[in-house]
């Protein structure tokens, strides 16, 4: 008898699911941008002006506290400052044109947030428009049997997960390119500490890595749970106006009597999927508080058997607040994608089937008011997308 193949190793795990997300997330982008392209641009280019404007006032700040530690004058697009030591115009002139990069990156970022809003709201509507085709089109065709019980959430919420998904690929943009220009200026100040700083995150990895797969269970877990607890609920009403229709009084006793066991699966879903985000939550926050530990220690070591470094020191604490920021941004957005990836993969994947049944003749037309079959829709949204 052959041996049973080894389950493959987290690693391998990991980058199986990061493929298949990324495919996916791929294919909806490619989608969007096919059909948004000047929305979509936008949303880059107002990124792009966030992210210049936001790493201008930090470097800006970085140089003011070097020139403040050594003494030299600071130079500005050929422009000789007085030393920083010696002018308080040079330090109200810094701190304005960093308080004016810092007001012009939150203008681009809330700029791109509306614009990406409009998106959401655009492909959302395209893909319930698409899918409402393809059921009317092709919709009893025998081929198409296996997705009419996922008809209504094709139509539903699956197309408002697929305008999220995109919203989200586009949100991805800026804290990503944070991370890595920052990455950069952090590996430039001290590279040591970076590296060592950096395994510490590749350790929490894994323990990431099974939270998002507890999340994605929870979501599952809330779109089968759905359709019984509407019925529960829907049942407690009946009940309870037969009650009252045969003389019961209404009152407090009466309301004791509501049922609702029925719901309870439903609600501690969701209470699994919104604890595993503050799970994420506390593992990254964990490494923050970690972090900044072993730089204090390292750097303020440093500082005390030399008498100087505290302003590589204060930099490097800035720039690491803003990295870190970035760091557990791009989590909670991968993890959004990790707890939705089961409903727009399934858009995806009905698409592709249902638009390969379009050039068959004749028509196979279908009406969903004939169906009552997944009439609970999945009314889950996430507070981090």
């Amino acid at each position: 008898m052959p041996d049973a193949p080894k389950p493959a190793s987290l690693p391998a795990r990991i980058a199986g699911q990061w493929s298949r997300y990324r495919k996916a997330a791929a294919w909806i982008f490619r989608d969007a941008w096919s059909s948004f392209p000047r929305q979509m641009a936008g949303v880059l280019a107002l990124n792009g002006l966030y992210l210049a404007f936001q790493l201008g006032a930090v470097g800006l700040l970085a140089r003011y506290l070097h020139a403040l530690e050594s003494g030299k004058p600071i130079v500005l697009a050929g422009l000789e400052l007085p030393a920083a030591r010696e002018s308080s115009l040079v330090l109200v002139a810094v701190a304005g044109l960093c308080l004016l990069m810092f007001f012009a990156a939150f203008g681009a970022l809330f700029a791109a947030e509306s614009l990406m809003l409009r998106v959401w709201a655009l492909y959302e509507e395209k893909c319930a428009a698409r899918a409402i085709f393809l059921i009317a089109a092709q919709g009893g065709h025998p081929r198409a049997e296996p997705w009419r019980e996922s008809f209504r959430k094709l139509i539903g919420s699956d197309a408002r997960y697929c305008g999220l998904v995109t919203r989200i690929s586009l949100r991805l943009f800026a804290p990503v390119a944070t991370w890595a220009a920052t990455f950069g200026a952090l590996v430039y100040l001290d590279a040591g500490l970076t590296l060592t700083l950096m395994a510490l995150v590749l350790a929490c990895l894994p323990v990431l890595y099974r939270i998002n797969l507890r999340g994605a269970s929870h979501t599952m877990a809330i779109e089968r749970r759905a359709k019984k607890a509407a019925e529960t609920k829907r049942r407690a009403v009946d009940g309870m106006a037969d009650r009252i229709r045969d003389g019961a009084r209404p009152g407090p006793a009466l309301l004791r009597e509501v049922d609702l066991k029925g719901v309870r699966p439903h609600l501690d879903a969701q209470i699994g999927k919104r604890r595993t985000m503050e799970e994420s939550r506390l593992v990254t926050s964990t490494l923050m508080g970690v972090a900044i530990f072993a730089i204090l220690l390292q750097k303020g070591g440093q500082i005390l058997s030399t008498g100087g470094g505290w302003a590589q020191l204060a930099a490097y604490l800035v720039i690491l607040r803003i990295n870190l920021n970035a760091l557990t941004g791009s989590a909670r957005l991968f993890s959004s994608i990790n707890r939705y990836y089961p409903h727009f993969s399934r858009y995806i994947a009905f698409v592709r089937h249902m638009e390969s049944l379009l050039p068959q003749e004749p028509a196979h037309p279908f009406r969903l008011s004939r169906s009552s079959e997944g009439a609970a829709e999945d009314d889950d949204d996430d507070d981090d997308a």
